[in-house]
């Protein structure tokens, strides 16, 4: 078996620190060498940057009794309370069903991660430390529920 020698290339000077790109096969032929592939500056993090701030969210809404979801794109910086509000508008315009009767009040709104939790995200709340991206819409109870027992508490969440 013939040992492998480096090569010059007519026309190119190969610096001191660096090895040609060709090298000569066993059977005579030259094969290149693979080079190393260099990232584009565009694609390279920021130097100093530790983190990289998100620009919108996605994010799924589900309404009770409602076949689909409706999915809503919006800034990390917006509350819960600009969630439900755009949400409950992107339901009326798109005239889901069950239907809402205009005009919606959102503050009859409030989101939960699941709709077998009695515990609903605060309105004050920034979307980006939210723990998932798909919630639940459900009315509120009305106050004097708050105070009562939940003894012969049927439907509570009926769409208007």
């Amino acid at each position: 078996m013939a040992s492998l020698s480096l090569i010059n290339i007519p026309g190119r000077e190969t610096p001191s620190n660096e090895q040609p790109s060709t090298t000569i096969n066993n059977n005579g032929s030259h094969a290149k060498q693979p080079q190393l592939i260099s990232v584009p500056r565009r694609m390279r993090l920021l130097e100093g940057c530790d983190q990289i701030k998100m620009n919108k969210l996605l994010l799924n809404v589900t309404f009770p009794r409602s076949l689909g979801v409706v999915k809503l794109v919006m800034s990390p910086d917006a509350t819960v309370a600009d969630l439900i509000r755009t949400a409950v508008g992107i339901y009326v315009r798109e005239k889901r069903r069950p239907l809402l009767i205009e005009p919606v009040d959102t503050l009859r709104f409030q989101l939960h991660y699941s709709p077998f939790t009695f515990e609903c995200l605060d309105p004050d709340q920034k979307l980006m430390v939210m723990q998932s991206r798909s919630c639940f819409l459900c009315t509120k109870p009305p106050p004097w529920l708050s105070s009562a027992p939940l003894v012969g508490y049927i439907e509570l969440d009926r769409i208007y």
